[in-house]
This record gives C-alpha cells, sequence and structure tokens, in this order.
C-alpha cells in the first residue's frame, strides 16, 4: 500500500495497492507509475491484472 502524499510532503490518507518492483522499504518515499499498460510494460507481461507498480526510490525532493 502506498499513501499519496501533499504538495507539502504530509500524508494525504489516499492509499493506493501497487506493486514493488524495486524492493522498496515501508516508510520510504517512492515514485509511481499508476497507468496500466506502462505497468505491465514494466513486469514485461502484457495480460497480468495489474495497474500500479513502483518504479523507484525518492532521495530527495527539491521544488522551485
Amino acid at each position: 500500500m502506498v499513501d499519496r502524499l501533499n504538495k507539502d510532503g504530509t500524508p494525504s490518507g489516499k492509499y493506493i495497492i501497487a506493486v514493488d518492483t524495486i524492493g522498496a522499504g515501508a516508510g520510504e518515499k517512492v515514485l509511481v507509475l499508476d497507468e496500466g499498460g506502462s505497468a505491465r510494460q514494466i513486469i514485461d507481461d502484457s495480460s497480468a491484472p495489474l495497474r500500479t507498480v513502483i518504479v523507484g526510490i525518492v532521495d530527495q525532493v527539491s521544488l522551485l
């Protein structure tokens, strides 16, 4: 389960379920791909019942 963040970095309370393709740990900020066709390409299975995958761990966020 992934908790979406508000613009200020606080948890929004709006959760989504995502397949973890990189081994992220609990509490880490992650980059999520939330589009079925692209998610299935990531795992290389065009028929997988999948919409959302974790594709990266975020080390730092900078707002300009």
